[in-house]
C-alpha cells in the first residue's frame, strides 16, 4: 500500500507541486493585498453595490420624466349657510294724495294722504324723499300777495315742519320737496310717526289744484 502511493506521488509530483503552488498564492493575496491596490482593471463590471461605495461618492443621475397626473382628489363638503345679515334698509311707507284738490287760496288747509303713517325702529334712521304736481293756476283778478303765481306745500312728521314745495302756478308742472332735515334720527324705541300736507297758494281770490303729494319714508338698520 505505502509503494502504491509513494509511485503515485512520484508520478504525479509536478501536478502536486503547481497545485500547492497556486492555493498558496491565492491565499496570500486574499489575505496580504496592500491598501488602495485593487484598481478598476481587478473590478469586474456590475460587481459593486451601492453600499459599497461611501455618501457622496456616486454622481447624482439625471432627473427622470414627469409622471403621470394623479387622479382628482373627492369633492369635498358644502361648508354651513352663514347666518342672516341684517336688513340694509327697508321702505317704512310711501303716502300718496287721496286725489286731487285745490287750495283755499292764500289760507293754508289739509292735503288728504294714504299710508301717512309708520312706525320708525328703535334703532333705524329715517330717510325722506318727495315731490308733488299741480295744474295751471287760472287768472288772479284780485291780486297777488306774491307775484309770479305761486303754489306753496308744507310736509309736517309729528306737527314738525320737515319740508317745503314751492311751484311756480302759472304752468302745469312737478318739483321735488326741499326737506330741511332729510332724516329723523333713530328713536331707541319703536315709534309710530304720522305725516301730514297743507298746500295753500298766493292768490287771493283763485285757487291751484295740487294733483298728488308723494313721500317716501326709508329706515336705515
Amino acid at each position: 500500500m505505502f509503494r502504491k502511493m509513494t509511485s503515485h506521488v512520484r508520478a504525479h509530483f509536478v501536478g502536486y507541486l503547481a497545485l500547492f503552488v497556486a492555493l498558496g498564492g491565492t491565499s496570500y493575496a486574499a489575505v496580504s493585498l496592500p491598501k488602495n491596490s485593487v484598481t478598476s482593471k481587478q473590478v469586474k463590471d456590475g460587481s459593486l453595490l451601492k453600499k459599497d461605495f461611501k455618501n457622496g461618492q456616486l454622481p447624482r443621475g439625471a432627473r427622470g420624466p414627469q409622471g403621470p397626473r394623479g387622479l382628482a382628489g373627492v369633492v369635498g363638503q358644502n361648508g354651513l349657510n352663514g347666518l342672516k345679515g341684517a336688513d340694509g334698509h327697508v321702505v317704512l311707507t310711501r303716502a300718496r294724495g287721496q286725489g286731487a284738490k285745490a287750495t283755499s287760496g292764500v289760507t293754508d288747509s289739509d292735503f288728504p294722504m294714504n299710508n301717512a303713517t309708520f312706525t320708525q325702529g328703535a334703532d333705524q334712521v329715517a330717510l325722506f324723499q318727495g315731490q308733488f304736481s299741480w295744474e295751471a293756476q287760472s287768472a288772479c283778478s284780485t291780486g297777488y300777495i306774491l307775484l309770479p303765481p305761486t303754489l306753496f306745500v308744507s310736509v309736517f312728521a309729528d306737527g314738525k315742519l320737515l319740508a317745503t314745495g314751492i311751484g311756480s302756478a302759472g304752468t302745469a308742472g312737478t318739483a321735488d320737496l326741499s326737506f330741511l332735515n332729510s332724516f329723523l334720527f333713530e328713536p331707541g324705541s319703536a315709534t309710530s310717526r304720522t305725516l301730514t300736507v297743507r298746500i295753500s297758494d298766493s292768490c287771493a281770490d283763485k285757487d291751484v289744484t295740487v294733483d298728488d303729494v308723494k313721500i317716501n319714508a326709508i329706515g336705515l338698520n
